[in-house]
């Protein structure tokens, strides 16, 4: 007899796993290892192997011996489809808004994974609203991963629906002037009932425990909690990721991302353990999908099981792309390469010469790798940023030249850099078109003026802004064309920083130029980030994944 029981996860991802015990057939064992994930469990003499091969192996194992299954019956029951009062909403949402909106309501914990530009935000308001009617909710907690998403959350739920909202801690002067109070001010708000059905925050808030403990324990009971831009939370070791894992007592939660996984499956963790469709350790989660060898066993040679982790994020997550629209004008990306002229390039090479002079007497750490790389897209950005020498940089001309070009023809455009003193050089030759700026160095209501002018008003042709700040959450679909001055370093953030002008309601093609600097690290950085072969970033918070590193090492080591 072949018994298979289903029991919460011990040593596999997931929620649950199948046990195998058995009298020793060496038939069996063959066929259970055949899964490529299975544990053995020495203390216990048992197989741990991940529910998603249950039918397989009933299919094989049956021929060899009788099989006694038990299975944990499921606490989840159908829900009945609901009666949608859509006509309550400003928007009246596409058809394929419709169908995530009928399966949020029919979840309580998941992850709206839908691409860029599909309208993610008006789903989840709708969620919420239905849910506040069918008298499930009374409050929702909407959690900003990315700062300045705050007053956009509050635009689109004014634009959308009739529901009120605030943004915790926001304060208008007489002079409309936006400020917000200290984490104090804010726990003390939490403490007091809170008349809106919103209530919004930027993560860095929850990084404080007695924000965690207001929520949790104060008057306002936020029984729907959505996490937007869910990517961002990459770790629950971290004071923000562990906090955000306290709150727990929600009874409906939503993570929504474009870009859930943006290096490796470990970006999975974070988000799939504060939904409650993860119980394992961090530790069993990253050694049963990363494959490690070599002579100490720490050596990263790739991933595996992506198949299970498919199967998980598949059965609690929807996901759609802008396949889903077709009606939707095209996207074009062009790579542009241009050439240095001659003072650039001899600065360029000289630089290069001094680092691989560098590399003679220091070791090349991941620090001061990274350090050696910044230093040469500096150079082919704006060599201003390492010299006082008045060097002009061919991608801000170029940048420049092509966005005159566009605006006399009538044209918006949007230009992104990757560093504020580029996106200033480019907004200082172009002063005359009086360009909207928007980088690091501007504070968050000018950003929110800024986009609101260059979307409504048709005397302000140019926004320039860093894609770091500007290159998420926000519309700027005014315009149909964007230069990008340089590529991020990942896949996923460059979809959303195209995304800024490629939305569900365009009516008319998104350009993007990439401006790439002939013979130099810009080349090498779009080969990394555009090998297929990669699951999808190259740098995520200033670390670089192995199989990168020495890459670049060998790139460093050649530059002679």
């Amino acid at each position: 007899m072949i018994y298979i029981e289903e029991k919460p996860t011990k040593k596999v991802p997931g929620l649950t796993s199948l046990f195998i015990t058995f009298k020793y057939n060496p038939r069996i064992i063959d066929i259970i290892k055949s899964t490529n994930t299975a544990i053995f469990d020495k203390k216990a003499v048992c197989w741990e192997v991940p529910t998603i091969y249950l039918q397989t192996l009933i299919d094989q194992l049956c021929v060899i011996d009788d099989i006694d299954l038990k299975l944990l019956k499921t606490n989840i029951s159908a829900q009945p489809e609901v009666d949608l009062k859509l006509s309550e909403y400003k928007t009246m949402p596409f058809d394929y808004q419709v169908e995530g909106i009928k399966y949020g309501l029919s979840k309580e914990k998941w992850l709206l994974l839908d691409g860029c530009g599909l309208g993610k935000s008006l789903q989840l308001i709708i969620i919420a609203g239905e849910l506040k009617r069918l008298g499930k909710i009374s409050h929702c907690l909407v959690i900003c991963g990315i700062n300045n998403l705050k007053s956009n959350w509050l635009k689109e739920i004014s634009k959308h629906s009739n529901l009120t909202a605030t943004v915790l801690g926001r304060k208008v002067s007489a002079k409309g002037k936006v400020t917000y109070g200290s984490i104090k001010d804010r726990v003390n708000i939490l403490k007091n009932p809170i008349d809106e059905f919103f209530v919004i925050s930027n993560i860095e808030t929850f990084r404080n425990d007695d924000i965690i403990k207001a929520i949790n324990k104060g008057p306002n009971k936020f029984d729907l909690i959505i996490i937007d831009e869910i990517h961002t939370i990459r770790t629950v070791s971290s004071a923000q990721g562990s906090n955000i894992l306290k709150l727990k007592d929600s009874k409906y939660r939503i993570g929504a991302t474009g870009t859930l996984l943006l290096n490796d499956p470990l970006d999975c963790y974070a988000p799939m353990k504060w939904i409650g469709i993860e119980k394992s350790a961090a530790s069993t989660f990253e050694y049963f999908y990363y494959n490690y060898g070599g002579a100490f066993g720490n050596t990263f040679k790739g991933y595996k099981n992506l198949d299970v982790l498919k199967e998980q994020l598949g059965e609690f997550s929807l996901r759609r792309t802008k396949d889903v629209l077709p009606n939707l004008p095209p996207k074009t990306v062009i790579n542009e390469y241009i050439e240095m002229d001659d003072k650039q390039a001899e600065f360029y090479n000289n630089l290069k010469r001094g680092i691989r002079d560098q590399v003679d007497k220091v070791k090349i750490s991941t620090a001061n790798l990274l350090s050696m790389i910044i230093r040469l897209r500096q150079a082919t950005s704006c060599p201003s940023i390492l010299t006082t020498e008045n060097i002009e940089s061919a991608k801000v001309k170029r940048a420049v030249d092509l966005a005159r070009q566009l605006v006399s023809g009538g044209e918006k455009v949007v230009i992104f850099t990757g560093f504020i003193a580029t996106a200033n050089k480019v907004a200082e030759m172009l002063s005359d078109l009086n360009p909207l700026v928007c980088t690091g160095e501007t504070p968050q209501s000018e950003i929110d003026k800024n986009r609101d002018l260059f979307q409504s008003n048709p005397d302000y042709k140019i926004f320039v802004g860093t894609w770091q700040k500007c290159g998420t959450g926000i519309d700027l679909n005014a315009a149909s064309y964007e230069i990008c001055t340089e590529s991020s370093w990942t896949s996923g953030q460059n979809t959303q920083t195209e995304d800024r002008i490629h939305r569900a309601n365009n009516t008319k093609p998104a350009f993007i130029y990439y401006l790439i600097t002939k013979d130099t690290i810009d080349e090498k950085v779009m080969n990394i980030v555009n090998n297929k072969a990669a699951m999808s970033s190259f740098i995520i918070d200033d670390s670089i994944p192995p199989e990168y590193e020495e890459e670049l090492r060998k790139y460093i080591l050649e530059l002679s």
